[in-house]
């Protein structure tokens, strides 16, 4: 028989994950409460880490408003609410008019932050219906979407100079600065990858996640890239190097 029972350290997490998740709802709650009854207000959708589920302690609440456009100028220039705190978490605030959402979403650009904000939204105010077609249309254009040519010239030439860095270093005997080298190199390695694969999100933590699931990467390469990142100071050094050699054989 499966014992289910949980040591107290389990069961104390547990609570403090399930009071997490009820302060961070409340404080959603709260806030779409205000928001809705706001002149000009058209819908509220809950973005980020918190619409995801994966946020922490010290994760900050992302909500996209979508506004009148008679209205948005206002919103733009005289409100007072982009940023706040509520209960020691920070409330960050995007407001536009469904028009200004759309065209942003369709317009070239470098970091589809907006596109990444509305694919993963949550719903929370739209008596309308002004919000589930931009969700639709920002999940359809995000699965589309390429970073530019530059970007991963700009991390191919980063890694590069960051390998050199680390092998400078290392010739002058100065083996703290050759690691703090390794640690820039290995985030630009990480940053290429995001650019190769088309992982527009700028959470760190889950773009390794997301790099060390794919299938593009040998596991000689996920191997060194965990080493370069949880090794000791000496580990990462190595890991860091082979780890550039090996995005500069795969990048084009």
């Amino acid at each position: 028989m499966k014992d289910h029972r949980s040591s107290s350290g389990d069961f104390a997490l547990s609570k403090s994950l399930r009071n997490l998740r009820r302060k961070y709802q409340n404080i959603v709650d709260q806030v779409v409460e205000e928001l809705k009854h706001r002149r000009g207000i058209e819908a509220v959708l809950l973005s980020g880490s918190v619409a995801r589920g994966d946020f922490t302690p010290y994760s900050d609440i992302e909500f996209n408003v979508i506004v009148s456009k008679e209205d948005e100028v206002k919103f733009e220039e005289e409100d007072l609410w982009r940023s706040r705190e509520i209960e020691g978490v920070c409330i960050e605030i995007y407001y536009a008019s469904s028009e200004s959402w759309r065209e942003e979403m369709l317009s070239p650009k470098d970091e589809p932050r907006c596109l990444g904000q509305f694919s993963e939204a949550k719903i929370l105010y739209d008596p309308s219906g002004v919000a589930e077609p931009l969700v639709n249309l920002a999940r359809k254009t995000y699965a589309q979407f390429e970073y530019p040519s530059q970007y991963i010239n700009l991390a191919r030439y980063a890694v590069k100079h960051n390998r050199n860095k680390i092998l400078s270093r290392l010739y002058q005997s100065k083996e703290l600065a050759a690691a703090i080298e390794a640690d820039i190199a290995t985030s630009w390695v990480l940053r290429g990858l995001a650019y190769l694969f088309t992982i527009p999100d700028t959470d760190g933590s889950r773009n390794i996640e997301k790099i060390l699931a794919s299938r593009r990467l040998a596991d000689e390469f996920k191997r060194t890239l965990v080493l370069a990142i949880e090794g000791n100071s000496k580990e990462r050094i190595e890991a860091s190097i082979h780890l550039c050699d090996l995005y500069l054989q795969m990048s084009p």
